[in-house]
C-alpha cells in the first residue's frame, strides 16, 4: 500500500486530491496539512511513500519542505502540485530532484497518471512544463543589455525613453528589440509579456 500525505493551504484542494488518490488502487492518504511546518513534522513521523505539495504555503516553501524531506525521508516520493508558473521557481524545484510536477489548472487525469508513474519508480512532469523551462533557458541567453531592454520594454516605456534612460540611440533600441524578439521567438510586447511571466522575469507569485 502507497502511502500518501497532501500539504497544500486550501482545505478544497485537500479534500479534492484525498478524494482523487483514494480512488486508486493500492493508495492510501495518512494525513493532510495546510502549511509547510505541519507538513515536515508528518513527513519525518509518518515516513509517507509519496507527498503531494504545494510550492506557496505558509511557514515554510515548497522548496525547503523538498530538502528537508530528502534528508529525512530519503525513500519519500515528491510530487509538486501548484498554481505557480514562475520558470525560475520551476527550475529550482526541478534543480532539487523532484519527482512529478504537475500544474492545479491542468485536468487531473495526467495527475493520477502521475502518481501513478511515480508510485512505481518513474518520474512524470505537466506536459506545460517543458515549454516554460525553455522560455527560460531563451531568456537566459540574452546579454546584459538586451535584458536591460526587456526590462524597460516590459515597464511599458516607450523606444524614446529607453534611448534615453541607457544613453542610445534609437535605432539601437530598435535593433536591441529585433534581437530579443528573435531570440525568445515572439513577435509582439504582448508575447514578451507573456513569456516573462512564464519564465520569472515577471513574477506573479511573488509576495
Amino acid at each position: 500500500m502507497h502511502t500518501v500525505l497532501i500539504a497544500d493551504d486550501h482545505m478544497l484542494i485537500r479534500d479534492s486530491l484525498r478524494q482523487l488518490i483514494e480512488s486508486l488502487e493500492g493508495f492510501t492518504v495518512v494525513d493532510d496539512v495546510d502549511n509547510g511546518f505541519d507538513a515536515l513534522v508528518a513527513i519525518k513521523k509518518l515516513q509517507p511513500s509519496l507527498i503531494l505539495l504545494d510550492v506557496a504555503m505558509p511557514d515554510a516553501s515548497g522548496i525547503e519542505v523538498v530538502i528537508d524531506t530528502q534528508r529525512w525521508s530519503p525513500d519519500t516520493k515528491i510530487i509538486i502540485y501548484t498554481g505557480v508558473t514562475s520558470g525560475t521557481r520551476l527550475k529550482q524545484l526541478l534543480d532539487c530532484g523532484v519527482d512529478g510536477l504537475f500544474f492545479k489548472h491542468s485536468d487531473t487525469r495526467y495527475l493520477r497518471d502521475g502518481i501513478n508513474a511515480v508510485a512505481e519508480g518513474r518520474t512524470a512532469f505537466d506536459d506545460k512544463l517543458a515549454d516554460i523551462i525553455a522560455g527560460l533557458e531563451a531568456a537566459d541567453n540574452l546579454t546584459a543589455r538586451e535584458k536591460q531592454v526587456l526590462s524597460q520594454i516590459l515597464s511599458g516605456h516607450s523606444t524614446r525613453d529607453i534611448a534615453s534612460y541607457l544613453n542610445i540611440s534609437v535605432k539601437t533600441v530598435d535593433n536591441h528589440r529585433t534581437h530579443i524578439m528573435r531570440k525568445l521567438g515572439t513577435h509582439s510586447v504582448s508575447d514578451l509579456m507573456r513569456l516573462a511571466i512564464n519564465t520569472g522575469l515577471i513574477d506573479l507569485d511573488a509576495p
